[in-house]
């Protein structure tokens, strides 16, 4: 954790407890809305950048960005469909193609 607060230079000081609490608070956070995520999405595959990257980097210790933790276009789409018309399933299953979004 002081590796992902000292790569975000200026940020906060390693050091202080309080940041690391802070900090610990914040990538706890987002890794149970990650996998929150695919218990929503009924998937367990990743995206390149937000909150389904798979990945936690420097960039997510903080100062937080909306992008660093919203769901794709693709990815609303799915929860949509998936909330709007529980029992058609043949919605549900376009909604995991992709190509059927569009």
């Amino acid at each position: 954790m002081r590796q992902l607060i000292a790569a975000r230079r200026k940020f906060a000081d390693s050091d202080d407890s309080t940041v690391r609490d802070h900090v610990a608070g914040l990538l706890l956070g987002r890794v149970v809305a990650h996998e929150l995520g695919h218990v929503l999405l009924l998937t367990t595959a990743h995206v390149a950048e937000g909150l389904m990257s798979p990945y936690i980097a420097a960039r997510n210790s903080g100062p937080f960005k909306p992008e660093h933790f919203a769901l794709t276009t693709f990815d609303r789409y799915r929860l949509a469909t998936r909330f709007s018309v529980p029992h058609d399933v043949t919605r549900l299953a376009n909604a995991a193609t992709p190509n059927a979004a569009l």
